[in-house]
């Protein structure tokens, strides 16, 4: 028998020539079913969108506030709901309802902290959750889909929010996991209501 096998060629990279936009902080891609080819790209000096697949770029900065994006995400019924979401340096978070075209500012109770990461619940759709992660501000939640906002730090260190996740089962176990600088992975089983800290083994740099 032989040992031998076809070996499929390695994945190509290309260019998609986007507008000179510094650097590239954050990405984020649209279904693309069928027609629906949309990508958004956050950069230091602001947001472009491309309806094409990357094949060509525009700005989009109709009422971002700020234009150093940190991160972007997109609703997981954007082809419906049209709604993504924009973090950026020391002007908060901005919502659009138009897929990406125009943007509006959120405030979290009178203030614009600077964030790190935005996530949607996977059943948006029936939930209407969103969580962002904060600089200096902890984590905050919103349950009608952005509308109104709530922290949602209860237990967690007063530190940076560095990143957040949510379990596939949200819906079922409301698992909430968050990485806090300078102390760890921290995790919420009450849908950000209340936090612990995960039990991570320590690395060695041996």
């Amino acid at each position: 028998m032989s040992t031998s096998r076809q070996h499929a060629h390695p994945p190509v990279w290309q260019c998609v020539h986007a507008p000179v936009g510094g650097t590239v902080t954050s990405l984020a891609l649209g279904p693309n079913d069928g027609n629906d080819h949309l990508a958004l790209a956050g950069t230091l000096v602001g947001l472009f969108r491309s309806t094409d697949g990357g094949a060509s770029w525009t700005p989009v900065h109709k009422g971002l506030r700020s234009p150093f994006v940190r991160c972007l995400a997109l609703s997981p019924t954007i082809t419906v709901d049209g709604i993504a979401a924009a973090g950026t340096s020391e002007s908060g978070l901005h919502l659009s309802y138009d897929r990406g075209l125009t943007w509006q500012r959120h405030e979290f109770w009178s203030s614009h902290p600077s964030i790190n990461a935005i996530v949607f619940s996977p059943v948006f759709a029936t939930d209407g959750t969103i969580f962002t992660a904060t600089t200096n501000q902890g984590v905050y939640m919103s349950r009608n889909r952005g509308r109104s906002w709530s922290a949602a730090d209860n237990g967690l260190p007063q530190a940076e929010i560095t990143a957040l996740a949510l379990s596939p089962q949200f819906a079922a176990n409301a698992m909430v996991v968050a990485g806090v600088s300078g102390y760890g992975i921290w995790k919420s089983e009450s849908g950000g209501k209340d936090w612990v800290e995960m039990d991570v083994p320590a690395t060695s740099s041996d």
